[in-house]
C-alpha cells in the first residue's frame, strides 16, 4: 500500500511489533526491536521498488538478509544461465510475495524449475492451477517435436502494447 502525504495514519505500537493503520485497516505489520542503532526490514514493503529497479536486489539493505527458501536461489541460477536480464525476471517473481505466501511461492518454484519454465507469468499460472485443479480430462501433452524450438520470451506487458496498437 503506497501512502501519499497528507493522508492520516495511525500506529500501535505492542511490545513486539507495530502496526500502521490507515481507513480502519491494517496497512503494515513491523517487528520492533529495541537493539540500540539496529534497523528491521521486511523485503515484501520494498518489493515495489524493486520491480523499478531490479538490481537493488543485489545490494539494498532490505534484501540483502533476506531468508528465502532454496528454491528461491535455485531459480535465480536458473535465470542467470537461460535469460538477459535475470534480475528483472526475478524481481517479478518475488513481487508474487505481495499477494500469495512463500510457501506458495516456493512450491510453484519447484514445479518451475523441474518443467524448466521461466517468469513469473508461469509461476503465478502454476499457483493458481494448484488452487483450482485442473481435471485430468482437460489436461494435454506437448508434442515432444516442439521442444526443439525456441523463442526469445517477451514480458505479457508486450502483448497488451500490442492490443492497443502501440507496438
Amino acid at each position: 500500500m503506497l501512502f501519499r502525504s497528507g493522508k492520516t495514519l495511525l500506529i500501535k505500537g505492542f511490545h513486539d511489533e507495530l502496526h500502521a493503520v490507515h481507513e480502519g485497516k491494517l496497512a503494515a505489520r513491523h517487528i520492533r526491536t529495541y537493539r540500540k542503532n539496529h534497523t528491521v526490514y521486511n523485503p515484501v514493503h520494498y518489493l515495489d521498488l524493486l520491480v523499478r529497479k531490479p538490481r537493488a536486489i543485489h545490494d539494498g539493505l532490505p534484501f540483502k538478509c533476506w531468508d528465502l527458501p532454496t528454491v528461491f536461489h535455485r531459480y535465480k541460477q536458473l535465470l542467470e544461465r537461460k535469460v538477459e536480464n535475470p534480475d528483472k525476471y526475478f524481481a517479478d517473481t518475488l513481487f508474487l510475495l505481495k499477494e500469495w505466501p512463500v510457501n506458495q511461492v516456493a512450491d510453484a518454484l519447484k514445479t518451475a524449475l523441474s518443467q524448466k519454465l521461466i517468469g513469473s507469468e508461469y509461476v503465478l499460472n502454476l499457483i493458481r492451477r494448484k488452487r483450482c485443479a485442473i481435471p485430468e480430462s482437460m489436461r494435454y501433452e506437448l508434442n515432444s517435436n516442439l521442444s526443439r524450438y525456441s523463442a526469445k520470451q517477451k514480458y505479457t506487458s508486450h502483448y497488451d502494447l500490442i492490443l492497443r496498437g502501440r507496438a
